[in-house]
């Protein structure tokens, strides 16, 4: 049998959790009135269009690496020898702290910005909706992903599969309509969707709690904000929406 590609095993662990986050959502909902089936033709079209435009990134961004010579820094050669399991976690600290300030700077206007907003037009999160990603923010996202993945740490296919699927899993997580239970205090590690859900709302939390996998970033960086602080009954979403087709390309 032909060995599985690093894009089959990402998609079996984004299925999985998929369905895991569905039937969570319905057993501890964080908004109980929350109706998704009338965002979901709106987020299946944003998921096809993603699928597409993540592809088609993975395939042209090792083309610049390449001709620039890229090669793994000698510093950072004896992690090549790593387990498994710490090669994962130093990947996803270097990229995350990479994306942090990506998706901070996003949020200064200007192209950058327009690259972003269509992950910002979700009037309401749930599980599906995280996956709202322009062509240019997927094409933006993916420069440190694939330096750390193919290039710094130079994963095999089931590595990088286990890897990218990881970061599925995140962001199926941090956008679910999932309420935590008290006794679980992730939120001073990981992001969570208590952590992250102000960050799509209408106000000035917009511009806070940027990171994607890990909160220390925010707080490190002075632009954490503590969801218990915050209004519970935020609006969802942008004030002003430019068109569907345009967000979607990122322009």
């Amino acid at each position: 049998m032909e060995a599985l590609k690093y894009q089959d095993i990402e998609t079996i662990i984004l299925v999985a959790f998929a369905l895991f986050f569905f039937v969570m959502e319905r057993l501890a909902p964080k908004h109980a009135t929350l109706d998704a089936k009338a965002h979901l033709k709106t987020d299946i079209l944003a998921f096809v269009f993603l699928a597409i435009s993540v592809n088609f990134s993975r395939f042209v961004v090792p083309f610049f690496y390449d001709s620039i010579g890229f090669k793994t820094l000698g510093l950072l050669e004896a992690t090549l020898t790593w387990p498994f399991f710490l090669k994962l976690i130093g990947a996803h600290l270097i990229s995350d702290f990479m994306l942090y300030w990506i998706h901070r700077f996003m949020h200064k206007g200007g192209f950058l910005w327009r690259t972003h907003q269509w992950h910002h037009s979700a009037e309401a999160l749930y599980w599906f909706s995280g996956f709202r990603t322009s062509f240019m923010h997927a094409f933006i996202y993916a420069f440190p992903q694939v330096l750390v993945g193919f290039y710094i740490f130079k994963f095999t296919p089931l590595e990088l599969g286990i890897g990218f699927g990881v970061g599925a899993v995140s962001n199926l997580f941090t956008h679910s309509n999932l309420a935590l239970p008290k006794w679980m205090p992730l939120h001073w590690v990981f992001v969570t969707p208590d952590f992250h859900h102000p960050h799509h709302s209408q106000m000035g939390t917009q511009n806070k709690n940027f990171g994607n996998v890990f909160t220390f970033w925010d707080r490190l960086f002075g632009s954490y904000v503590d969801p218990k602080k915050i209004r519970p009954d935020f609006k969802y979403g942008l004030k002003e929406k430019p068109k569907n087709w345009r967000m979607m390309i990122g322009l």
